[in-house]
């Protein structure tokens, strides 16, 4: 049985990469059950998504120079 703090570290991880098969089947089983760590997983997944928006609205990505982006798709 995964605990809550391993759960939450595995939670911690799979924002920035994914997990291996099996602590990814074992860490859905605990959330399917836990609703302290539902909690907690929603908490961070709103937290990381607010980041990347604020990241993306202060230094958003380039845009293709004009003639670049057709030359990319040929």
């Amino acid at each position: 049985m995964l605990s809550h703090r391993q759960a939450q570290e595995w939670i911690d991880r799979a924002l920035d990469t994914p997990l291996p098969y099996f602590q990814h089947e074992e860490l859905n089983e605990h959330l399917a059950a836990c609703e302290a760590c539902q909690a907690y997983a929603t908490r961070l997944l709103a937290q990381d998504q607010s980041w990347a928006d604020g990241l993306s609205r202060r230094w958003p990505p380039p845009s293709p120079q004009p003639g670049k982006q057709q030359q990319l798709l040929t």
